[in-house]
């Protein structure tokens, strides 16, 4: 059986839906998910029937022992193994939590949380993570490749802004300023064009996202919550998808708009060309995406895309969804 450690995650982030993907593949083979008593409500609505333990740091160690005690397989997916046990999964989405002083203390106790315990590790991308994850020494055959799960395609008729209003734009994510807003920001007022544009982000109400608010008062910003709106609402808002973002791991929402024929810009990154050639629009840098924005708020028209996920994902999903289940019979 599986007993999926979710503790480490703190809100409905792309960590928390890549996890409920994989789980939900087979929910009989998963005993329990062990969270934090902020997220408990989430992970039952989201996965009805499972048991879901609110745990405390100390009653997270108890049931983790109880676990290995009983054989079951720990799945983990963040990038947060347990000591000496073996028998369990860990997922690495990206490196940016690893930058800086303080990521360098983090990826110390990750190397050392490995050394101890041999586990395996999944990597979402070939992009940096694989690469990030043999220097860990997770490389073949300790890494897998585990990619996200591309959502079903979704019906969405956008609505965006009237004619002769602003180009209504989405973007995803509040976690951090690895998402870049603030250059992208920066460069709109640059161009004098304010009010051309209205920025709906999809996300949640952090420090990140306040600060950008006191920053850059000019921007027409609105925060669209979303534990409080889904995915398909937000996407009939606006008109097309942008992101500017380093060192990030997949883009599930971008996947999604994509499916769902949203013409998406993207600044060219490694990971955002493995999964998303062949649909979004991509540019070399950010002036050149935001000069690409203020081209389509001039357009009557802005065309839907095509778009289908890489088989080579796809493949390599349902391969990493079977390892999971074949070590749950297992244990």
């Amino acid at each position: 059986m599986i007993v999926a450690n979710f503790y480490h995650l703190k809100n409905t982030n792309g960590l928390f839906y890549y996890g409920v993907d994989y789980l939900s593949e087979d929910l009989g083979k998963v005993r329990k998910i062990l969270v934090r008593a902020s997220l408990a409500n989430a992970t039952r609505q989201v996965l009805p029937g499972v048991e879901v333990v609110s745990c405390t740091a100390g009653s997270l160690v108890r049931e983790v022992l109880r676990a290995a005690l009983r054989g079951d397989f720990i799945y983990t997916p963040s990038s947060h193994p347990l000591p000496f046990i073996s028998q369990q999964m860990i997922v690495v989405h990206d490196v940016f939590p690893f930058f800086g002083f303080k990521g360098k203390v983090k990826e110390l106790l990750l190397r050392l949380s490995l050394a101890t315990s041999g586990c395996r590790v999944g990597y979402i991308n070939n992009s940096d993570a694989r690469a990030f994850a043999g220097k860990l020494g997770a490389d073949h055959p300790k890494g897998l490749f585990a990619p996200n799960k591309f959502p079903a395609p979704m019906q969405v008729a956008p609505v965006g802004a009237q004619p002769g209003g602003p180009l209504h734009v989405g973007l995803f994510g509040t976690d951090s300023a690895k998402k870049n807003y603030a250059e992208l920001f920066a460069q709109i007022l640059l161009r004098n064009a304010g009010k051309r544009v209205r920025f709906l982000v999809y996300g949640h109400k952090t420090a990140y996202y306040e600060e950008l608010v006191r920053q850059f008062p000019e921007i027409d910003l609105q925060l669209v919550e979303s534990d409080k709106c889904s995915l398909t609402r937000f996407l009939e808002q606006i008109r097309i998808i942008a992101s500017v973002a380093d060192h990030e791991g997949f883009g599930r929402p971008i996947a999604a708009a994509l499916l769902a024929n949203i013409p998406t810009l993207l600044v060219q990154r490694p990971v955002f060309v493995e999964f998303f050639q062949g649909g979004a629009q991509f540019r070399a840098t950010i002036p050149e995406v935001v000069d690409r924005i203020l081209e389509l708020a001039s357009e009557p028209v802005i065309q839907p895309v095509s778009y289908s996920p890489p088989a080579a994902v796809v493949d390599g999903y349902r391969s990493a969804v079977a390892y999971l289940q074949s070590q749950a019979a297992v244990a």
